[in-house]
Order: structure tokens, then C-alpha cells, then sequence
């Protein structure tokens, strides 16, 4: 079964973009874009199930999910100068049907969440000498004997596109980077503190029940997996879930930054960073037992470690 690229097609107007409706607005050129079917797809939102080991799947009976990933060329002008586009203004529409939301987005390479959002890019202060685009990772339900649909972006233009007739693999996290575990290591305690109105405020993390352990992992960017025009990559300490050899997972306990220990904390990996190692420690409160530990990344196995 083809696999969806984690990265985008280039082209000037990929093959599957068909022309618009007579008397419709001419359509903002593609730079790249690319169709993919899916039969189900993972939610990797962590507030619903759990990714690692109870995940969410999604699928509609009867509709094939239809992931549109696109990079479309906004004719910019001094009278355009910001694009704002909600779900309910982003539609398809098969012949003969009503117009279709989507349902579903991927919020970073990879990582698809049922939650639909809005589409925005704003000229550069310096156009025309740099650009920005508008960047479409969204995913509709459409029925399974669709195969045109048209594509409208809001009041600005529509076209018509091919719906792909072969099912893709869906991309998941684990496309877009390695991981390895360096080592797992028993904690008797995490010391905190914060600072309160000019207040030094310290405290301890300690268990009350089993056994808190630090893990220090590496991973690898392969691709930047940010769903806009930077390139850099995204690791949230709520994407890395640690299973133990019970296969249940442990709780997450977080990063410990600055004396904070915080369950949710964005690191934002960027510069020259693609196939290069980059070092963390994540915190677990686990049942303590010895053995083989998986580090999970969302929904897939990363890297495997051992308590002993």
C-alpha cells in the first residue's frame, strides 16, 4: 500500500488540480500539492484516549478521508494584505452535494488531530522582496465513490481537484524523527521552586506510590515537521509517553526547567538541526518494576530503555 510522503510535492500545479468553473475567479496558483485517501487515521490529540496505548481512531462509514496538502501562492497587493479563512468557509463539494468542512487537520507533520482549523498568512512588511503562503493540511470525509470535488478557499477563489481512487498509508510521527534512549534512571525526589511577588517559594515532587524515574533521550530530526513557512521542529513533553514492561503507561511527570517541572512545555528545535542529535530529560512516575521500558512518540514505539 503507497505511503504519504511526509514532505510536500513540488510542482508549479501539480496533476489532480483541474481547471476552475466557468466564470468563478481565476484560482491562486499551487505551488505544491498533493491528494491522499485514507481509509482511518489516528487522532494523536492527547486529550482524547491515549496515543501510546488506548489511541483514538477515526473513520467515517460509507466516506473515504480525503487530506488535501497544499502551499498556495497569494496574490498579494496593497489592498491584500492578510488571508483568514475559517473551517466553515473552507469547503468541498461533489457534485451534486453540499458544501463540506473539513474535519480533521495535520497540526504538525504527522500528527493529524479531528479538530478543524482556520487557514491565515499575512504579507511581509518587505513585500515584494519576500513572500508568504498559505499553507492547507486539512482533511474532509467525502463519500467513497467521489471521485471530483470542487475546492473553494473562502471568497477568493475555487477549482475543481481529482479525489485519489488508491488508499495511502497514513504519515505518522515517527516519519519525521529517530529517538534513542541514553539512560533511565531511579529519582528519589524532583526539587521545584518558583518566585511569587519577590518570594522565593521551594518545594520537592515525591512519590507517594512507586517510583519516579528521569529519562534522557535523544532525538533526530529527519524533516522539519512545523505546519508553516519556518523550518524548524516541534517537540511537546506531552508527545513523549513512557510504557513500561506491564504495558501500561506511566505517568508524566514532565521537564524540569528553570526548578519548574511542567507536564506541558513546547521545544522549539530549530536552526541547522536536521540529522543531528538533540539531547532531553523527561520525568515519569512509573510502578518501578525492572525491565524493558518503550518510549513512545504519539502513537509510535521511539526508542526502548531499561530500569533496573
Amino acid at each position: 500500500m503507497p505511503r504519504a510522503c511526509p514532505t510536500l510535492l513540488t510542482a508549479a500545479l501539480a496533476v489532480g488540480v483541474l481547471a476552475a468553473d466557468a466564470g468563478a475567479q481565476e484560482p491562486w496558483p499551487f505551488i505544491s500539492y498533493e491528494a491522499f485517501r485514507y481509509a482511518a487515521l489516528i487522532d494523536n490529540d492527547e486529550d482524547v484516549g491515549a496515543p501510546c496505548c488506548a489511541p483514538h481512531g477515526v473513520a467515517v462509514p460509507g466516506h473515504a478521508l480525503i487530506h488535501l496538502s497544499a502551499v498556495i501562492d497569494v496574490p498579494w497587493s496593497e489592498e491584500l494584505d492578510r488571508i483568514s479563512i475559517y473551517a466553515r468557509d473552507l469547503t468541498l463539494t461533489v457534485p451534486g452535494g453540499e458544501p463540506l468542512s473539513p474535519f480533521g487537520r495535520f497540526a504538525y507533520r504527522g500528527i493529524f488531530e479531528a479538530s478543524s482549523g482556520s487557514l491565515s498568512a499575512s504579507r511581509p512588511n518587505d513585500w515584494p522582496e519576500s513572500d508568504q503562503h498559505l499553507l492547507l493540511e486539512a482533511v474532509w470525509a467525502l463519500p467513497e465513490d467521489a471521485t471530483t470535488a470542487t475546492l473553494t478557499v473562502g471568497e477568493h477563489f475555487s477549482t475543481e481537484i481529482e479525489i485519489p481512487q488508491s488508499a495511502s498509508e497514513p504519515p505518522s510521527p515517527g516519519d519525521t524523527a529517530t529517538f534513542a534512549i541514553t539512560a533511565i534512571t531511579p529519582v528519589e525526589r524532583i526539587d521545584v521552586g518558583t518566585t511569587s511577588y519577590g518570594q522565593g517559594i521551594y518545594g520537592t515532587v515525591s512519590p507517594r506510590g512507586g517510583q519516579i524515574v528521569q529519562v534522557d533521550f535523544t532525538i533526530t530530526p529527519l524533516i522539519a515537521n512545523w505546519i508553516d513557512n519556518r523550518s524548524g521542529f516541534t517537540l511537546n513533553t506531552r508527545f513523549m509517553q513512557l510504557v513500561g514492561p506491564n504495558g501500561l503507561p506511566a505517568v508524566p511527570l514532565g521537564q524540569h526547567l528553570s526548578q519548574a517541572l511542567t507536564s506541558s512545555t513546547t521545544n522549539s528545535i530549530s536552526g541547522d538541526f536536521l540529522n543531528k542529535p538533540q539531547a532531553y530529560t523527561f520525568y515519569y512516575l512509573t510502578d518501578g518494576a525492572p525491565g524493558a521500558y518503550t518510549l513512545y512518540f504519539l502513537s509510535d514505539p521511539a526508542a526502548e530503555g531499561r530500569l533496573e
